[in-house]
């Protein structure tokens, strides 16, 4: 994605409230067609605030005619702040295009690094 795809994609939630989200969310009826929130803000992604405390997605759009050589950029946001930051990958392009997540784990969530424990929730 490029900088402002990252920005239209991503910084909705964002922008809104992250802690908000995460409140709703933990007390959502998920049962009902009201209470999916991920449902409703149309993207699963914001679940990993659930066990992480900062989310970095990096992500490089495809080369095209009218950008060749396409930046890196990262999405930085957390659990705890209603705001994000974008900007230009400071380890400079270190995929060829896509995007890499990562998330830095809440101490709680140790856990999910187990490929068994991943393996079973799949």
């Amino acid at each position: 994605m490029s900088k402002d795809e990252l920005a239209a994609n991503l910084g909705t939630l964002a922008k809104s409230g992250t802690t908000e989200f995460l409140n709703r969310a933990e007390g959502a009826d998920t049962t009902t067609g009201t209470g999916n929130l991920i449902g409703a803000f149309g993207v699963g992604f914001y679940s990993s605030f659930l066990v992480a405390d900062r989310v970095y997605v990096a992500s490089r759009p495809p080369r095209s005619q009218e950008n060749p050589e396409p930046e890196q950029w990262v999405f930085s946001s957390s659990a705890d702040e209603s705001s994000f930051e974008i900007y230009p990958d400071p380890r400079g392009v270190t995929i060829g295009q896509g995007t890499e997540i990562t998330l830095v784990l809440k101490p709680d969530a140790a856990g999910y690094l187990s490929t068994t424990k991943l393996t079973e929730l799949m």
